[in-house]
C-alpha cells in the first residue's frame, strides 16, 4: 500500500496535512478514523489502519446506522498513519480544502484472519469499538473499482444524541468552532490612497507628429486598481468601488512585487474569437455569478486549474451556449479534480441562484426531477464553478420532451480497439446515410470514442429514432462482424467498436459537444470535419483526433463551430424500413 498519490495531490508547504509517519500499533487492534470533511460537498471520510497506511474511504452520507442499511462509500487514496489524529482546516485551494473533524476513532477487528487479502477480493467484514460507534459493518466493492457499498450488519445502532453527534471524538470542537482558523482569513483592505481621476481619450481631427505607441480597445469596465502594502481597492474612473464585485483581481493584486502601486487598465470578458463583449460582462455582473478558488488544480498532471476550467467554458459560450439551450442537463461534479470524488447530479441543486432555469421532467415511477438548464453565460459560469466540468445532455429541448432534434450513434471502442476502429465505422455510417440523401455530422467524445449525429429537427419520436439506430448497427453488425458488436457485455467488446444506439431515448444523456472530459488531461468533446477522420483513418493516426481546450479555441477562431448545421439542418428519416 503506497502514499504515492496521497504525496502528490498535496503541497505540504502550504497545508498542515502529515506527509508521511505515525505510529503502529498492535496488529491485533488496529486503529480506524472517521473525519467528518466539510470540502466543497459535506460528507465522512471512513479510514482503516491496514499495512502501514490508513485505508480510506469517502462516505457521502455517513455510516450506516440501521441493520441492513447500505451506504455509497468511494475508494480514495491511502493516508499515511498520522492522518489518524489530524483535525483542523486544509487551506482553500489545496486538495480536498475545508474542515476536518475527527468525528469518531478507536480500534478495528478484521472477522476474517487475511483482511488484507479479504479487501483486495472486494469485500471486508468487520466490528468496531470507537468512542461514538460500536458493532458490525461490512465493505464490499461494486463493478467499478473505487464504488464500495458500506453495510451496517448486526442490530441497529443506538441514536447518538444531538451533543455528542456534533462534537469531535479528539477535542470536543464543533465543525463551527474549529472553522474559526478559515474565517480569520480576511479578504484584501481597502486602500486609502486618493483618487486619481484617469487621463480620458479626446476626438482629434488627425493623429499629431511624433513616434506613438497604440493599444488595442477593449470594450468593458475602466478601473483602477489602487494598492498600499496589503490594502488593495479597485475603483471605477468615476470613483465608484468595484472591489466587491471583482474580488479575484483585487486579490489578485496582493500578489503584485511593489509595495504601493496605481493601475490603469480595463475589465473585460472575451468571446471564442478573442474579442471582447461589453454585454457579456454586464450580463455575468447583473446575475453576480461568485467565482472561487479560482488557482485550485483541477487537473494535476497539466497543473490547469479551477479558473481556467471557468475561463474555458467562458470563452467557448458563444459556440457551446446554442447547443445547450433549452435541453435539461445532468452534471458531473468533481470537488477536488479530475482524480478526487465525483457524483451525477440530476436534480438541481438547492443551493444554485434563483434565475438559473430548470425544467420538470417526469419520472417512470412517478414524481419529477428539476433539471438546471443552461441557457447563457452566467448559468455556465456558475456549472463550472461548482466543479461540473461535464455537461451531458438530452436530445431534446424543453418544452418537446418527448421529440428528440437528432439521431446519434455513440461508437466506444474495446481495447486494443481504438478512435482508429471509430473512424472506420464513423464512415461505413455516413456512407449509409449518405445514399439516404441525409448528412451526419462527427465528433470526438473528448475521451476515447466519438459520436455521430443526423440532425433532424423535424418532428419525430424516441420510438422512431431508436428503432432506426439500432437497424442502422444491426446492419453494421452483419456487414462487419469482426470490428462492431451491439452488445453492452464487456466481455464480447474486446478489439471491436460498440456501436450505442439505445442512447436514442428519453431517459439517456450524451455528451454534449464543446464539452471537458475528466481525463487526465483537459480534453475536449470536439466536432471534426470528415476529412480530418478520413485522415486519421488513413494514417491510423489517433492522435490527430484529440483535442484539449486551447486547441479547440482555435479551431473555433479559425473554422466556427463546426457543428453549426446540427441546430438548423431539417431531415426527415425514411419512412421504409432503415438502410442496408
Amino acid at each position: 500500500m503506497s502514499l504515492h498519490d496521497y504525496k502528490r495531490k498535496r503541497d505540504f508547504t502550504i497545508t498542515s496535512e502529515p506527509s508521511s509517519g505515525g505510529s503502529k500499533t498492535d496488529k491485533k487492534r488496529p486503529r480506524f478514523v472517521i473525519q467528518k470533511h466539510d470540502a466543497t460537498r459535506l460528507h465522512f471520510d471512513f479510514r482503516l489502519e491496514m499495512g502501514g497506511t490508513l485505508v480510506s474511504w469517502a462516505v457521502p452520507k455517513g455510516m450506516p446506522m440501521l441493520k441492513g442499511e447500505k451506504r455509497l462509500a468511494i475508494k480514495v487514496e491511502d493516508h499515511p498513519v498520522s492522518y489518524i489524529d489530524f483535525e483542523g482546516v486544509i487551506p482553500k485551494g489545496q486538495y480536498g480544502g475545508g474542515t476536518v473533524q475527527v468525528w469518531d476513532y478507536g480500534t478495528y477487528e478484521p472477522q476474517s484472519k487475511a483482511p488484507v487479502k479479504e479487501l483486495r477480493g472486494g469485500k471486508l467484514h468487520f466490528s468496531l469499538q470507537g468512542g461514538k460507534l460500536s458493532g458490525e459493518w461490512y465493505l464490499v466493492r461494486l463493478k467499478e473499482d473505487n464504488q464500495w457499498l458500506v453495510i451496517r450488519g448486526g442490530e441497529d445502532h443506538p441514536k447518538l444524541g444531538k451533543a455528542k453527534a456534533e462534537a469531535s471524538a479528539l477535542s470536543g470542537k464543533s465543525m463551527a468552532q474549529l472553522e474559526k482558523v478559515e474565517k480569520q482569513e480576511k479578504a484584501p483592505a481597502a486602500s486609502t490612497a486618493e483618487f486619481v481621476e484617469p487621463m480620458k481619450a479626446r476626438m482629434v481631427e488627425r493623429v499629431p507628429t511624433g513616434d506613438w505607441l497604440f493599444e488595442v480597445k477593449f470594450d468593458g469596465f475602466r478601473a483602477l486598481a489602487y494598492k498600499e502594502a496589503e490594502a488593495v481597492q479597485l475603483l471605477s474612473r468615476t470613483n465608484h468601488d468595484l472591489t466587491g464585485k471583482f474580488s479575484e483581481i483585487a486579490e489578485a493584486m496582493k500578489e503584485l512585487k511593489a509595495h504601493d502601486a496605481i493601475m490603469d487598465g480595463e475589465i473585460v470578458a472575451l468571446d471564442a474569437k478573442g474579442r471582447s463583449s461589453f454585454q457579456t460582462i454586464l450580463k455575468v455582473l447583473d446575475r453576480e455569478v461568485p467565482v472561487s478558488n479560482l488557482g485550485k488544480v483541477f487537473y494535476p498532471r497539466t497543473g490547469f486549474t479551477k479558473g481556467q476550467v471557468i475561463d474555458y467554458y467562458a470563452r467557448i459560450g458563444p459556440v457551446l451556449l446554442p447547443h445547450l439551450h433549452g435541453r435539461p442537463v445532468s452534471l458531473k461534479r468533481y470537488p477536488d479534480g479530475v482524480d478526487g470524488i465525483f457524483f451525477y447530479e440530476k436534480q438541481c441543486p438547492s443551493h444554485a441562484p434563483s434565475w438559473l432555469k430548470t425544467v420538470k421532467v417526469g419520472k417512470t415511477n412517478g414524481g419529477h426531477i428539476d433539471y438546471c438548464v443552461i441557457n447563457d453565460l452566467p448559468s455556465l459560469v456558475w456549472a463550472a464553478n461548482i466543479a461540473n466540468f461535464e455537461l451531458h445532455t438530452f436530445q431534446h429541448r424543453a418544452p418537446a420532451l418527448q421529440q428528440p432534434t437528432a439521431l446519434v450513434f455513440d461508437l466506444d471502442p474495446g481495447p486494443p480497439a481504438s478512435i482508429i476502429g471509430c473512424c472506420e465505422v464513423a464512415m461505413r455510417i455516413k456512407g449509409m446515410f449518405d445514399a439516404l440523401g441525409l448528412e451526419s455530422f462527427p465528433k470526438t467524445s473528448g475521451s476515447k470514442g466519438m459520436q455521430l449525429v443526423v440532425p433532424l429537427n423535424t418532428p419525430v419520436t424516441y420510438a422512431q429514432t431508436k428503432a432506426f439506430a439500432r437497424q442502422v448497427a444491426d446492419t453494421l453488425t452483419e456487414m462487419l462482424p469482426d470490428l462492431v458488436v451491439v452488445d453492452m457485455k464487456t466481455s464480447l467488446r474486446k478489439g471491436k467498436v460498440f456501436i450505442d444506439w439505445s442512447q436514442n431515448d428519453d431517459k439517456k444523456t450524451t455528451v454534449s459537444v464543446y464539452s471537458l472530459r475528466a481525463k487526465d488531461t483537459p480534453s475536449v468533446s470536439t466536432p471534426v470535419k470528415w476529412s480530418e477522420v478520413t485522415a486519421a483513418l488513413k494514417q491510423k493516426a489517433k492522435g490527430v483526433l484529440e483535442f484539449e481546450s486551447d486547441a479547440v479555441l482555435k479551431r473555433v477562431k479559425k473554422w466556427g463551430d463546426l457543428f453549426a448545421p446540427v441546430l438548423t439542418l431539417k431531415q426527415k428519416l425514411p419512412t421504409a424500413t432503415g438502410p442496408r
